[in-house]
């Protein structure tokens, strides 16, 4: 079945191409391109697409969408009977191409999410609900101004839904997405600090996640957000309807109880407008109960047989590396890892270390292992400082920290918590594997490059 035709891409392309051609998919990247794609040569800070046009057309593409200045790399007889769509620039390109499939999705439900974190979670989540109702959604966290029209330009026409994942570091982005995605629904997860050292102040990355609202669309938004009357404003001027979720009795969508079965289990009541749930759920913080009350939110607006909803949402669990617990034999000590190393920020950090403050002190000893916190900027230094209470607050018992801005965490911890710091991570592993006892709780959270993945990998294989 053919995504695109030849009269779909000349409407993109500056030389119209008279031939039968199957495009049967949109790929950046000759790594993963599948036969009869449709490659489009993008130039990137590190790499330029057009480069690659031959590996492209060896691995079976359909065609390949080239820019007009490039067009001395295929003057060679290669690509005499090759198809070249022509265009002034590949991104922009992309874009349209992503507008055109919007667009022609007549009676698709679009779901945006975007927030300081969160967003990847809510969006795998939401593909869980919705999986047999011809749904298409974001891979991996493709929610740049590249990523997220590659997705978009993907979408088979009869899709039914269309979750996407609605990234920015930068000023503007978010606008300009939103206006490629036209969402039905837009929501926001929370607003922080996250990509602040690109911004003036955390009031502009709230106004910025508030340009996910658009006109007719169902906006959705947490009730006790600090930014919680710039986000409001701004969805009471785009949006068709409003509604908020927290804990709060003026939020659309509550959650009203959280009676403890275990560390791990609760029972938590949810107030979906006038509808009442109760769900026995595994426990990863507050925050995982906020995702989880997004969910049940769109469901509800969607019509969705919350019945339905239930039974997914029993079975999920944190993707590896976002909170994922972890029972572990570790030199034959039972261990629990809570893997959190994906990323990290202010917001998360903080839910991560909640998450931890929970946990009984009597039969465990709770053990945080914090890599920097990235992009912050001119504030990286307040930001690390401020996690000195929240750890205090958590009753943690050991702290292994690692890179320049975690050394102030560990500079300024208290003596009463045992605490040591590495700037490399064999030596960091080497003293986990050394201290960690029987029935010990691990926390490994860091921003993605620090690679603190790497030490959860070893503790999970050894």
């Amino acid at each position: 079945m053919s995504l695109w035709n030849v009269e779909d891409i000349n409407k993109i392309s500056e030389k119209k191409i008279n031939k039968d051609i199957i495009i049967a998919d949109v790929s950046i990247n000759t790594r993963d391109l599948k036969k009869n794609s449709l490659f489009f040569a993008i130039k990137g800070e590190r790499f330029d697409g057009h480069d690659f046009v031959i590996d492209a057309f060896k691995k079976g593409a359909a065609a390949a969408v080239v820019e007009k200045q490039k067009l001395d790399l295929f003057k060679d007889s290669f690509f005499s009977d090759k198809t070249l769509f022509i265009v002034n620039d590949s991104l922009s390109s992309l874009q349209k191409l992503a507008y055109l499939s919007r667009r022609r999705a007549k009676s698709l439900k679009m779901i945006c999410v975007t927030g300081s974190s969160g967003k990847t979670s809510v969006k795998n989540w939401l593909s869980k609900i919705l999986l047999n109702k011809k749904v298409h959604f974001t891979e991996g966290n493709f929610n740049n101004h590249i990523g997220l029209p590659l997705t978009l330009a993907k979408m088979k026409k009869n899709s039914k839904f269309c979750i996407l994942e609605v990234g920015m570091n930068k000023p503007n982005e978010i606008k300009k997405l939103t206006k490629i995605a036209k969402p039905n629904f837009s929501i926001i997860t929370n607003v922080g600090p996250a990509h602040i050292g690109n911004f003036k102040s955390i009031k502009d990355i709230a106004r910025e996640k508030s340009e996910i609202f658009s006109k007719d669309c169902f906006a959705i938004y947490p009730q006790e957000s600090d930014y919680y009357n710039i986000i409001n404003e701004t969805a009471k001027k785009k949006a068709s309807e409003t509604f908020t979720y927290g804990y709060s009795d003026l939020s659309d969508f509550q959650i009203t109880k959280i009676k403890p079965l275990d560390h791990l289990k609760k029972i938590v009541s949810f107030r979906l407008i006038n509808e009442k749930v109760d769900l026995e759920l595994e426990y990863y913080g507050k925050h995982w109960l906020d995702n989880i009350l997004i969910i049940l939110a769109v469901s509800k607006l969607l019509k969705i047989n919350i019945k339905e909803v239930k039974k997914t949402l029993l079975n999920l669990k944190p993707n590896e590396g976002r909170g994922s617990i972890h029972k572990l034999m570790f030199k034959s000590k039972k261990i629990t890892l809570f893997d959190d190393s994906y990323n990290s920020n202010p917001i998360s950090l903080k839910a991560s270390l909640e998450t931890i403050k929970i946990l009984p002190t009597k039969k465990m000893r709770k053990i945080c292992v914090i890599g920097d916190m990235l992009e912050l900027g001119k504030d990286s230094d307040y930001y690390h400082k401020e996690v000195v209470s929240l750890i205090e607050e958590s009753r943690v018992n050991i702290v292994f920290t690692i890179g320049n801005y975690s050394k102030i965490i560990y500079k300024n911890l208290p003596k009463s918590i045992e605490s040591f710091h590495f700037d490399d991570l064999d030596m960091l592993y080497n003293k986990i594997k050394d201290i960690l006892k029987d029935n010990d709780f691990i926390m490994i959270k860091g921003s993605n490059s620090m690679n603190l993945n790497s030490i959860c990998n070893k503790l999970k294989i050894s």
